[in-house]
C-alpha cells in the first residue's frame, strides 16, 4: 500500500468491500456494482482512511474523481455516500474530486461545503405522504385494476423480458427526446446485477404498460433506492398509470423497511426543472462539492 497524502492510503477491493458491509453506502457505491463497471473499464483505485488500524472511510476513484464506469451504463453517481463509520467522529479532508456528495456527509470532511446557492441537488422521497395523496393514489389504483390491470413484482420476469419492457416502455413514453439504454446494455446489468433489481411492472389486458428500474442497495442501517426512469404506455396515461407505478414502487420500499427496522432512502435522481413530476414525491437537498487542489 502507498500513501495518497492527508492521511488516505491506496487499498484494495477486499478492504473496500468490508468497509461498504460495515457502513453501508448507496447504489452508485455498492461493491457489486463498482466491480461490475470496473470490469467495463476504466477500472477504480481504491483509498481508505484509518486511525491506527480501525477503518473509519472507504472510496473508489478515477482519476482522482469519485466515480466509476460511464454513461453507458444505468448507474448514476447522484448523491453518493460513502462507506463512513460515524461513530469515530473523525472530521478530515477528502483529496478526491465531487460535486455529488449525499447531505448524509455534511460535516464529514473539511473541505466538502453544502452551500445552499450550489445548484446540484438531489431529489429524496418524502418520510411519508399526507392522508389525502394516499387517499388519491388508492383511488387511481382501484381504477386501474377495475379497467383490467394488474401490478406484478419484478420478480415475474425474465431478464430478457424485463430488457424488452424497459426499451419498448421507454420509447412509448420518451420517443426521441431522451437515449434509451440499449437492450444489450441492459441485458449485461441484469444478468450480472439481478439481486439489486426492486419493483414492480403494471400490466392492462396482461400487457406491460409501465415500468421504472429501480435498483436496492442494503446495509445495515438503510436500504438504499435508485429510481433509474423508465417509461408507460401513454396510450393509458389519463388512468395516471406513472403515478400509481411511483406509488406502489415507494409504498412497497416504505414497507420492508419498516419489517426490517431500517432507514429508507429513495432517490429519483437530480433535480431538474424539465422533470417537475419530482417534486410532489420529494424533498429536495443540496448535494456536497469537495474543494481540492
Amino acid at each position: 500500500m502507498s500513501n495518497s497524502g492527508n492521511g488516505w492510503i491506496l487499498s484494495d477491493f477486499n478492504t473496500y468491500e468490508e468497509a461498504y458491509s460495515q457502513f453501508g453506502g448507496s447504489v452508485c457505491s455498492h461493491p457489486d456494482v463498482i466491480r461490475f463497471l470496473g470490469e467495463k473499464g476504466p477500472a477504480p483505485s481504491f483509498y481508505v482512511y484509518k486511525r491506527g488500524d480501525e477503518l473509519i472511510c472507504a472510496t473508489y476513484v478515477t482519476d482522482k474523481n469519485i466515480l466509476a464506469g460511464n454513461s453507458t451504463y444505468p448507474f448514476v453517481f447522484y448523491d453518493i455516500i460513502l462507506p463512513y463509520n460515524k461513530l469515530a467522529k473523525k472530521k478530515f479532508f477528502l483529496p478526491f474530486r465531487t460535486k455529488q456528495l449525499s447531505p448524509y456527509h455534511a460535516g464529514n470532511f473539511h473541505n466538502c461545503i453544502y452551500w445552499k446557492g450550489i445548484k446540484r441537488k438531489t431529489c429524496v422521497v418524502k418520510h411519508d405522504f399526507s392522508n389525502a395523496t394516499h387517499k388519491k393514489r388508492r383511488l387511481a389504483f382501484n381504477k386501474f385494476l377495475q379497467a383490467g390491470g394488474e401490478c406484478r413484482p419484478v420478480d415475474h420476469y425474465s431478464n430478457e423480458e424485463l430488457c424488452d419492457i424497459y426499451c419498448t416502455l421507454f420509447k412509448r413514453r420518451w420517443g426521441s427526446t431522451l437515449q434509451c439504454y440499449s437492450r444489450e446494455v441492459l441485458l449485461e446489468v441484469f444478468k450480472a446485477l439481478r439481486h439489486l433489481v426492486f419493483g414492480h411492472v403494471l400490466q392492462i389486458q396482461g400487457v406491460p404498460c409501465a415500468y421504472d428500474l429501480v435498483f436496492k442497495a442494503e446495509c445495515k442501517q438503510w436500504y438504499f433506492f435508485d429510481c433509474i426512469n423508465g417509461g408507460y404506455d401513454p396510450a393509458y396515461s389519463d388512468l395516471s398509470i406513472g403515478s400509481i407505478l411511483m406509488y406502489l414502487n415507494i409504498q412497497s420500499a416504505r414497507e420492508m423497511c419498516r419489517a426490517d427496522n431500517v432507514r429508507m432512502f429513495f432517490s429519483l435522481g437530480i433535480d431538474n426543472p424539465r422533470w417537475q413530476y419530482k417534486q410532489q414525491w420529494c424533498n429536495t437537498f443540496t448535494l456536497g462539492r469537495s474543494l481540492t487542489l
